[in-house]
């Protein structure tokens, strides 16, 4: 029982620590969004000045819309490391499909170019599907979040 504990308590810990490197990035892809779409227009001055050159003939919109889609992806990035934070499954299951995605995009760009840092996103991503759709004390968190509050009342 003492190991099962234990267990509970690092799938505890690994999937807050994992809701919170998610809030940080979220947080930072919303706010390069924001930036964007605010300085669409000192951007497109950039592009007309030759710093950035060949993207679009209306640099300002592309700038635009890519902040407006960096915002949108930093949105539903907060409202999965919220559903993380609170061990919902949904969000839990929005995790392994956007983890899977990147891991075959990831070793679809290794077999093109290799690159060793495609290699660790490789890893890090098996790890991540490993932990959030294998291990089971983090699977079974979110099918019975208050797992450890139940199981420590019973023994008082």
């Amino acid at each position: 029982m003492k190991k099962d504990n234990e267990n509970e308590r690092s799938a505890i810990v690994v999937t807050k620590v994992y809701s919170i490197i998610n809030f940080v990035f979220a947080g930072l892809t919303l706010l390069f969004g924001l930036i964007l779409m605010i300085f669409s227009s000192k951007l497109s001055e950039l592009y007309y000045s030759g710093v950035i050159a060949g993207l679009t003939s209306n640099p300002q919109s592309l700038f635009l819309v890519i902040g407006i889609l960096m915002f949108i992806a930093g949105l539903i990035g907060l409202a999965i490391a919220w559903g993380l934070w609170k061990f919902r499954n949904w969000a839990r299951i929005f995790t392994l499909v956007l983890v899977g995605i990147s891991l075959l995009f990831t070793i679809m760009d290794l077999f093109n170019t290799f690159i060793a840092w495609n290699l660790i996103w490789v890893i890090i991503d098996g790890a991540i599907i490993y932990l959030f759709g294998i291990y089971r004390p983090i699977v079974h968190l979110f099918y019975d979040p208050f797992l450890s509050k139940k199981k420590s009342s019973n023994r008082l």
